[in-house]
């Protein structure tokens, strides 16, 4: 049973057949250019904390960057993405205003997270990587996953209608520390802990602006009591963001 916990590397063998996230230096291929780049600052991004040794269950992979750097920092790493047929919380589920050219964003929608996925395995491959993937429903982690030391999730909670059901899953699996890393919009922050954003839009890609108090509450709530807030400033499309 637990074989079928995890997916079979897919072979991908061209990068016409990706979308990259995120920029790497990839053996035989050189430079290969994705939408965030934070080559040489892993560390920084995730808090300076030491994944020797350790298991860890993380929440979106994306192309795999931090997946293969946890890796290299010696974590045995399993990633949670989504199925195939996942579409993303796009609106809320009020029947009667569901627009008539929603089949076509899902599918479009689709279609990338496919491509991102081909980029996953294309860097495994190339990076002789040993992580596994577990596709699923990351609001409902089984528990055959087994248990972790580390739960990271980089840049995926405010894409989700219900952040606070991912935190949840993760907490129930996680022994000792939950990595969030996300967004700091200090100007468009209002005094509350959380905002929610899509006020006005009709697409609904992006749901939530935290604070960090936000996710020290949350996790404490679980039984994280210990919390530590590191900031630092990363590269999109090589302009600091």
């Amino acid at each position: 049973m637990a074989q079928s916990l995890f997916a079979e590397p897919r072979v991908v063998t061209s990068v016409d057949d990706c979308l990259f996230y995120h920029t790497l230096d990839v053996p035989g291929y050189g430079t290969i250019h994705g939408f965030w780049d934070i080559r040489g600052n892993e560390s920084e991004y995730l808090g300076g904390v030491d994944f020797t040794g350790t298991r860890v269950l993380e929440i979106g992979p994306a192309s795999g960057q931090l997946s293969f750097f946890m890796e290299r920092a010696g974590a045995e790493v399993v990633s949670a993405d989504v199925t195939e047929d996942f579409h993303w919380d796009f609106f809320w589920e009020l029947y009667d205003r569901i627009p008539d050219d929603l089949q076509a964003v899902f599918e479009l929608n689709r279609d990338n997270i496919e491509r991102i996925k081909n980029s996953y395995w294309f860097l495994h491959r190339a990076f002789r990587s040993n992580a596994k993937v577990h596709y699923g429903n990351t609001y409902e982690l089984p528990r055959e996953l087994g248990e972790f030391d580390i739960s990271v999730l980089a840049c995926i909670l405010l894409h989700s209608k219900y952040p606070h059901r991912i935190l949840e899953n993760c907490a129930r699996l996680t022994r000792e520390k939950v990595v969030v890393v996300e967004p700091f919009r200090q100007r468009q922050l209002t005094q509350s802990s959380v905002e929610f954003l899509p006020v006005g839009k009709r697409w609904w890609d992006t749901w939530w602006g935290f604070s960090p108090k936000f996710f020290m509450d949350v996790l404490s709530s679980m039984g994280f009591i210990y919390s530590k807030v590191t900031y630092h400033t990363q590269k999109q499309f090589d302009i600091p963001e």
